[in-house]
């Protein structure tokens, strides 16, 4: 077999077994062999994973700290969460409400004096005038 400069030689073509046998068979040999072959691994894997360990590995004592300890955690997560809302609520009054309180007087008013409009164009309005 001679290389040409810069090309690797060629394999040669190898075929598994599986396909020779493949090849050799008919469409529906074909799949009864997979049917069997799959029965086969089926009936060897079953039995291991049918095995499985009766004893429980956790003891109660651990079960017992978990839950301690989540709800020790719990504990300090609403802890931190009131105080974040109290800090919260503390910035909102120090610093947004002198603000925003000024624009809620100002719509309260143009709300007031737009519905005491429509009030008085209502009792005016006479759809028919004699």
């Amino acid at each position: 077999m001679a290389d040409v400069k810069g090309q690797l030689p060629a394999r040669p073509k190898i075929k598994s077994l599986f396909m020779i046998g493949a090849l050799s068979l008919s469409g529906k040999a074909m799949y009864f062999k997979a049917l069997t072959l799959g029965i086969i691994l089926i009936q060897v894997c079953m039995p291991a994973l049918a095995q499985t360990p009766t004893e429980q590995p956790d003891s109660p004592g651990i079960l017992s700290r978990l839950a301690e300890r989540a709800r020790q955690a719990r504990a300090k997560f609403q802890a931190l969460g009131e105080t974040a809302l109290g800090f919260a609520g503390a910035y909102y009054e120090d610093h947004i409400q002198p603000v925003t309180d000024s624009y809620v007087e100002w719509a309260s008013n143009v709300r007031s004096s737009l519905q005491e409009r429509i009030q008085t164009a209502v009792e005016n309005y006479t759809p028919f005038r004699n």
